[in-house]
């Protein structure tokens, strides 16, 4: 008997990246095990949907009214939401899944899912999957917990085990929107801020000038302009004619093409930095608040990690040893959009 199932990806972007080797994996399963029998509508964040839909796992949609409103007129048999968000208030199925966050009263799922919280991951899930998705894969905390939802729509741990296979053209997103600016020449991609929305975001957001130093020794070292994204059009920068600010001036589909397209990124632990990896460019990440572990990013062999510097020197020595390392790598083609 068929069933349909609706997943509700995380609505930040970094949550919502780190689900995707969970969902390739379901896809997997499914094209393994049920290729005709099941249904998959995934729900994702709006910033991030045409990436999602050029993944091609499964139909991928923006929840809207109409879909809520859909749902009680005719309820799928399974809704996963791998998020506890208000904004899930009013969408109905016959059976809900989720964290019952007790801080999100509204939300009442009929299964508790309670490997979804971070710190319940590796006691919730078998630790052969914890182990066997760390040691092969690299994979954080953060990541692997997504891939229990494989195992709540009803698979073995034997079958995700045996199935999953995590091949970085299995998630190259090959039709960027270029940016509608002019870039001559390779270019390095920075963001200095860590846009959380909430009081965490100062305390996972790095010194902004100790950035722009780094950025000043992309130019020494490899001699490439650096380019400035991100929402945060108020931190002034230094005004010299190998930096582009495009602060506030790209959408989401045109940073994501700059960011296929740059010879490295830098940045805190933050959205554009999960988005940088996913565009399967070398990134090199300042962890304050967070840890590499918990939230590192899906693609670790392409990802360099920084925890909580001490000093703004040190900062720059690791930085430095990693952009030499890099340089050595680098094509340094020439681009033109």
């Amino acid at each position: 008997m068929s069933s349909v199932f609706e997943i509700f990806v995380p609505d930040r972007i970094g949550d919502a990246i780190l689900s995707v080797p969970a969902l390739v994996c379901l896809k997997q399963l499914q094209q393994t095990y049920r290729p005709t029998l099941d249904k998959v509508r995934l729900y994702v964040p709006r910033s991030v949907h045409s990436v999602f839909t050029a993944l091609n796992l499964f139909e991928t949609r923006v929840l809207k009214p109409s879909d809520k409103l859909r749902s009680w007129l005719q309820p799928a048999d399974h809704a996963v939401f791998l998020y506890s968000s208000h904004q899930y208030w009013g969408f109905y199925a016959k059976q809900t899944y989720g964290w019952k966050n007790p801080a999100k009263r509204l939300l009442h799922f009929t299964n508790h899912l309670p490997y979804l919280k971070l710190e319940h991951c590796e006691r919730e899930l078998p630790a052969a999957l914890v182990r066997f998705l760390k040691e092969n894969h690299g994979f954080s905390t953060a990541s692997i917990r997504y891939f229990g939802l494989c195992l709540t729509l009803g698979y073995t741990l034997d079958q995700v085990l045996e199935v999953f296979e995590w091949d970085p053209e299995q998630v190259a997103v090959r039709k960027p929107k270029y940016p509608s600016v002019n870039i001559a020449g390779a270019y390095f991609v920075f963001c200095i801020e860590a846009s959380y929305g909430s009081k965490r975001e100062t305390q996972r957001r790095w010194d902004a000038d100790d950035f722009v130093t780094l950025a000043q020794r992309v130019y020494q070292t490899l001699q490439i302009p650096v380019v400035f994204i991100g929402l945060d059009t108020h931190t002034p920068l230094p005004n010299t004619s190998y930096f582009y600010d495009l602060r506030g001036k790209l959408s989401m589909d045109e940073v994501f093409g700059l960011l296929q397209h740059a010879q490295g990124y830098a940045g805190n632990d933050s959205g554009p930095l999960h988005l940088a990896n996913l565009a399967q460019t070398h990134t090199f990440g300042v962890y304050l608040s967070t840890t590499p572990e918990n939230y590192g990013p899906i693609f670790p062999h392409r990802h360099f990690s920084l925890q909580n510097p001490s000093t703004s020197q040190e900062a720059l020595e690791s930085f430095t040893d990693w952009l030499n390392e890099l340089g050595g790598g680098l094509a340094l083609e020439k681009r033109l959009f």
